[in-house]
């Protein structure tokens, strides 16, 4: 309160402490009160260049306080507001400011405009995680930012944020204006100044959400969420981006995990699968073995008496059991053999017998044949001997 002794001064010490602890509690840049006829600021928290002019008729009454200073005054309902988008406004600093504006209405007539200034930073603060973007699941290289309907920044780049000299390259390399890179170094901000013309922020100041590879405003290649926001009027797009190399490489890191655990995976595997070959092969091998061996054995000694013993219940135990049998049977057939044999020996004996009968029979038979061809022999002789004397006869009796 000024000690001049005015109403003004003494009403202003009044209340002063509540609009600053208002400010100071949510915030706001500054607050001020209009009075509606000629538009002059008859109060201010801090007071800077703005404090005591018209917004009808003075220095600043073609800046967005004064559009929301006349908008607010033709409002005849309490509890109604009007909000004007982020622009440069001088008496801040040149600082990004922008106003939500509400009339004071008393016996249904505007007595008076209420404005707040709404600070940058407060904004900031939310778009950027406080600056901590890795916490906010934003990894190395993701942002989130918003777009004013001018299709330029309304919250800081991370890049301008957290590598400046980085980030004036990439806009120099995406071809933006010298003397807007200028401004931005200037001011330290790119807010209302860079212009980010990408498929994203077009689509999201059109009124349409989605999710889409794109190039971002460095001309980085970046996967980009974008929606559009519809505060008070304004006609705002906020975007979700982080750059295409860091998003895949987790699936890069994954795919390389999965190969290297494949591997792994397969040399066990493998290992495994010969310790249980190997163990197989015995298990199979071995019996098999010994059976052959017992029927080597039984081969070389020909000795079809013996058996092999049955240890197992599985197809080698039938191989050996059907052996038994097949040699069971062998040794039936070899005991019939030798029956006959027997009976067949038996048999030879007495053939051999009648044989050396049969071979006596035919010496005397032919003794006796002999005889008989002497005796035919001699017959013979008398034959010729009767002829020659018919002969003789014949002749003497012709």
């Amino acid at each position: 309160m000024a000690d001049d002794g005015s109403e003004y001064s003494a009403l202003h010490g009044r209340y002063h402490p509540y609009f600053r602890h208002y400010l100071e509690a949510f915030g706001y840049y500054d607050i001020f009160l209009v009075e509606p006829e000629q538009g002059r600021i008859v109060y201010s928290v801090f007071k800077e260049l703005d404090y005591g002019t018209s917004l009808l008729q003075g220095p600043y009454a073609d800046t967005s306080i004064a559009d929301a200073f006349r908008h607010a005054r033709g409002m005849q309902r309490a509890a109604t507001a009007v909000q004007t988008d982020y622009a440069t406004y001088q008496p801040s600093h040149d600082g990004q400011a922008a106003f939500i504006a509400s009339p004071i209405i008393v016996d249904g007539g505007v007595e008076g405009v209420l404005i707040f200034q709404i600070p940058i930073d407060q904004i900031n603060a939310i778009m950027t995680s406080h600056g901590e973007w890795e916490k906010a699941a934003l990894g190395r290289s993701g942002e989130t930012y918003l777009v004013g309907a001018d299709a330029t920044l309304r919250s800081e780049s991370r890049f301008q944020i957290e590598t400046p000299a980085a980030y004036v390259a990439a806009l120099q390399s995406a071809g933006i204006s010298p003397a807007v890179i200028e401004r931005i170094q200037h001011h330290a901000s790119g807010i209302g100044l860079q212009p980010v013309r990408t498929p994203g922020a077009e689509h999201a100041l059109g009124g349409k959400s989605g999710f889409a590879m794109i190039d971002d405003y460095r001309g980085v290649a970046v996967l980009s969420a974008y929606g559009p926001l519809d505060i008070h009027g304004l006609e705002w797009g906020i975007l979700s981006e982080i750059d295409r190399d860091e998003a895949f490489a987790p699936v890069s890191e994954t795919i390389g995990h999965i190969a290297i655990h494949s591997a792994l995976a397969a040399l066990v595997l493998a290992a495994l699968a010969t310790a249980v070959g190997f163990w197989f092969a015995r298990s199979v091998s071995r019996p098999i073995q010994c059976l052959t061996g017992k029927i080597k054995q039984i081969g070389e000694q020909a000795d079809l008496t013996r058996t092999i013993e049955i240890v197992r219940r599985d197809e080698l135990g039938d191989i050996a059991g059907e052996l038994n049998k097949m040699f069971r049977r062998f040794r039936e057939a070899l005991q019939q053999i030798d029956g006959s044999s027997t009976r067949l020996s038996s048999a030879s004996v007495s053939l051999s017998e009648i044989t050396e009968q049969t071979r006596t029979a035919t010496g005397k038979q032919q003794v006796e044949t002999d005889q008989m061809a002497t005796a035919v022999e001699d017959i013979a002789a008398s034959s010729r001997e009767v002829a020659q004397t018919t002969s003789c006869a014949s002749t003497s009796t012709k």
